[in-house]
């Protein structure tokens, strides 16, 4: 899969909360036989990162240089800025998360540590559900002109040369073309 020159820092939170959305149904919609095992562990794990790096955008607590999230909203933003009340209510919103998920996840995604030795239970449903208000205050400033879509020439890319994503970006009316 390909990224698009024209991806904009919005469009880049939008991906990730249609990855986001992607795990949370596969994962969901999975057996349990040994090989749909496997691939509900991928998809958890791949739910939970995408989980991790929403909480952190969303909630601006994370930040450093560089990054795109709620704590720079007028560095990053390419359409009006919203207003402080509409940020102030998804940073709060996230906050929550934040406080509840963003250091197990931290310690059981982002380093091999030993607590991963032990068992962890993660209420997917629960967390899904929570970060889909979030998402929606989100979507309030910010909709979505993103559109994933399956790459043509999949069977072409090699692994050597594998990006994160192809996708469609439809005009947005707060560009200029």
């Amino acid at each position: 899969m390909q990224k698009t020159a024209t991806f904009s820092n919005e469009d880049t939170i939008w991906y990730e909360i249609e990855m986001l959305r992607y795990c949370y149904s596969f994962y969901a919609s999975t057996g349990s036989g040994s090989e749909d095992q496997r691939n509900r562990y991928v998809h958890l794990e791949c739910f939970l990162l995408h989980y991790r790096n929403l909480v952190a955008c969303f909630s601006g607590k994370h930040h450093r240089q560089g990054d795109i999230d709620f704590s720079n909203v007028a560095e990053w933003s390419s359409r009006p800025v919203p207003s402080s009340d509409e940020v102030s209510a998804v940073m709060q919103s996230a906050a929550t998360l934040d406080d509840e998920y963003y250091r197990d996840l931290s310690q059981f995604l982002a380093h091999v540590t030993s607590r991963r030795r032990d068992a962890k239970k993660w209420s997917v449903k629960i967390m899904n559900e929570r970060m889909e208000g979030v998402i929606k205050l989100f979507s309030q400033s910010f909709p979505s002109t993103l559109r994933l879509c399956p790459d043509e020439r999949a069977s072409e890319v090699s692994l050597d040369s594998a990006s994160t994503a192809t996708f469609q970006v439809y005009p947005s009316p707060w560009s200029n073309g």
